[in-house]
C-alpha cells in the first residue's frame, strides 16, 4: 500500500529506514542491490532521509551514520524503531494527494468530487489519474472508487467495501489518528459485542475491535446489503458461531440479520487472532471437523496428507489438529467470501524479504516447496486447491506454524553461585516466570547444560556456554542472559529442524 501512496524515492527512503532500523548492522552494499539503486542514488536517498529525521526530530540526534559499508542509527533519545519508522511515513505521507483523497474516503461515504479536488488543490485530469492508480490497486477486491451524480465514492459489494475500509482506516490509524465523524444514532460497542470479549482484550487489540466499529457506523445504512451467497460457507460459519457468537444476543441495529451476524464474526476474527483463546479455538475446530459438507472433508484431506507428510506424530484426536484445522478453515471461509487476500495487500512485503532470516530453515523450504507445486493438491475439489495455490502465504504459514509446534526442544541450564546464593533461589524462579519450564530446563550435571550461569569464573566444557553475573544488580546484564538464552533456543530449534529433515531424506 505504501507504495501506492508515495512518491518513488520517499518509499525506497522508507525501505532504506526500516531496514537500518532493525538490524544492528546493516550493509550498504546489500541495500543497494536489493532496492536496485545505484551508490550515488543511495547517498542522495540517506541524505534526504536525514534532512526528513532533523526536520521531524529537531531536538535530537536521530540519524543514519554511514560507516564505511555497514549503516548503524544514531538515536540519542532512544525512540523505538516502530516510532522512528511511523514518523518518517507520515512526514511524507502529509504531502501525498493519494493518502488524503483516500483519507477523505474513508471519514465519509461519499464527496461532491468539485469539493474534493478543491480540497486537494489539484486539476480534474490529475484527480481522475489518481482514482485510476488506486482502482487498479483495489482492482483484485472487486471494490472500485466510482464517481456519478458529481460524487466520488466507493462501489461494489457490501461486504467487500466494509472490509476494504477497515482495513483501510486500520493502517492508516498507525500512523495518524482518524476521527469517526458520523453524526446519526449508532449502538455503542458495548451495545454489539459481548463484555467478556472486550473485557479480556489489550489494548491494541481493543484499538482493532474500535476501528471495525467505526467502520460499521459509517457504513450503518449499507449494512443490510450484506449478503453471504454461498450456502456451504454459511452453513461452517453458523457451527462457528454456535455458542462462541462474539456478538450480543440482541444487536441494537436495524434489519440486523443472519448474514450480518455471520459476517461480523468472521470478520471479527480474522482481524484479531486474541479474541479467542487457544482452547476455544480447538473447541471450534473439534466441532467443525464433524460437518458433512464438501469443504469439512476437503479440508480434513488436506490435513491429514499435510501430516502424512511433515508431521506424523499429529494425531486426529490432538489439541493440535484441531487448531490446525480451526486456522485452515478460518482461510478458506476468508477467501471464499471476500475473493482474495485483502490484508496482503497492506503489508510491506518487500520490507518483510528483505529483513528475512537467512538461517538454515529446511522444513520451511520444504514446505514452500511444496506449496508451489500444483500436482501436490491434485486429490483436492478444483474450487479449494485453487484457493490454496492462489494464495499459498496463508496456508505455508498456518502448515509451519502446525509443523513447529510439534518441534519442541529446551535450554538446559545449571547454576553455581557461592558468593550470592539468594540471587540464585530469586534468578531460577524469574526464568521460570519468562521462559516458562516448556522452554527451560534445570539440570545439576553441568556437562549436561547449554548455558551454565554463575557468579565466579569456571571452567566449563567446550559444548557448555558460561555466563557470569559479576554484578547481580544489573539489568543490562539480566538482559544480556535472556538474550542468550533466546538465541541458544533458537539455534536448538533449528538444529532439530534440520535434524528432522535429514531423518526424512533416509
Amino acid at each position: 500500500m505504501l507504495e501506492q501512496l508515495l512518491k518513488k524515492n520517499e518509499y525506497k527512503q522508507v525501505l532504506i529506514l526500516g531496514l537500518v532500523n532493525h538490524k544492528e548492522q546493516a550493509s550498504k552494499e546489500a541495500i543497494q542491490a536489493d532496492l536496485a539503486i545505484t551508490p550515488a542514488t543511495f547517498s542522495r536517498y540517506l541524505r534526504n532521509i536525514n534532512l526528513d529525521l532533523e526536520e521531524i526530530f529537531p531536538n535530537y540526534d536521530v540519524k543514519i551514520i554511514n560507516n564505511s559499508d555497514q549503516l548503524s542509527l544514531l538515536n540519542t533519545h532512544d525512540y523505538s524503531p516502530d516510532h522512528l519508522f511511523n514518523k518518517l511515513v507520515h512526514h511524507y505521507l502529509m504531502e501525498s494527494n493519494m493518502y488524503r483523497m483516500l483519507k477523505s474516503l474513508l471519514l465519509r461515504n461519499s464527496h461532491q468530487t468539485s469539493l474534493l479536488i478543491e480540497e486537494l488543490n489539484i486539476s480534474q485530469s490529475y484527480f481522475n489519474k489518481l482514482i485510476k492508480q488506486l482502482n487498479t490497486f483495489i482492482e483484485p477486491t472487486g471494490v472500485i472508487i466510482a464517481q456519478r451524480n458529481k460524487e466520488i465514492f466507493f462501489d461494489g459489494d457490501e461486504a467487500k467495501i466494509i472490509y476494504l475500509e477497515y482495513l483501510m482506516r486500520h493502517y492508516f490509524e498507525t500512523i495518524e489518528p482518524l476521527p469517526c465523524i458520523c453524526t446519526h444514532s449508532f449502538p455503542t460497542i458495548e451495545e454489539v459485542v459481548r463484555d467478556h470479549t472486550i473485557a479480556d482484550l489489550n489494548d491494541v487489540q481493543k484499538q482493532r475491535m474500535e476501528t471495525l466499529h467505526h467502520t460499521f457506523k459509517k457504513r450503518y445504512k449499507q449494512l443490510h446489503l450484506i449478503k453471504i451467497p454461498d450456502s456451504e460457507l454459511k452453513e461452517v460459519l453458523k457451527a462457528a458461531m454456535c455458542d462462541y457468537d462474539l456478538l450480543d444476543d440482541t444487536v441494537p441495529i436495524d434489519d440486523f440479520n443472519c448474514d450480518m451476524r455471520l459476517y461480523t464474526n468472521l470478520l471479527a476474527r480474522i482481524s484479531s487472532s486474541q479474541l479467542e483463546d487457544l482452547e476455544t479455538k480447538r473447541e471450534i475446530g473439534r466441532r467443525l471437523i464433524e460437518l458433512d459438507t464438501p469443504i469439512v472433508k476437503n479440508i480434513v484431506l488436506f490435513i491429514d496428507t499435510i501430516c502424512e507428510k511433515f508431521i506424523p506424530n499429529m494425531t486426529k484426536n490432538s489439541r493440535e489438529y484441531a487448531e490446525f484445522f480451526y486456522m485452515v478453515i478460518l482461510h478458506i471461509a476468508y477467501i471464499r467470501l471476500f475473493g482474495c487476500n485483502y490484508k496482503g495487500m497492506f503489508q510491506l512485503n518487500l520490507l518483510s524479504r528483505l529483513e528475512a532470516s537467512h538461517e538454515d530453515q529446511p522444513i520451511y523450504a520444504e514446505i514452500l516447496d511444496y506449496f508451489h507445486t500444483p500436482d501436490n493438491f491434485l486429490y483436492l475439489d478444483k474450487e479449494i486447491s485453487d484457493v490454496i495455490l492462489n494464495h499459498n502465504s496463508l496456508f505455508i504459514d498456518s502448515c509451519y506454524t502446525a509443523v513447529r509446534s510439534y518441534r519442541k526442544t529446551t535450554v538446559k541450564v545449571s547454576f553455581d553461585f557461592i558468593y550470592r546464593l539468594s540471587f540464585e533461589f530469586f534468578l531460577q524462579n524469574r526464568l521460570r516466570q519468562i521462559f516458562g519450564d516448556s522452554m527451560l530446563e534445570y539440570v545439576a550435571d553441568s556437562n549436561e547444560a547449554d548455558i551454565m550461569i554463575s557468579d565466579h569464573f569456571i571452567s566449563v566444557s567446550k559444548e557448555t556456554t558460561l555466563f557470569t553475573f559479576i554484578d547481580t544488580n544489573s539489568s543490562e546484564t539480566l538482559n544480556k542472559l535472556l538474550n542468550l538464552i533466546t538465541r541458544t533456543y533458537t539455534t536448538k530449534i533449528m538444529t532439530v529442524e534440520s535434524n528432522k529433515e535429514k531423518a526424512s531424506q533416509m
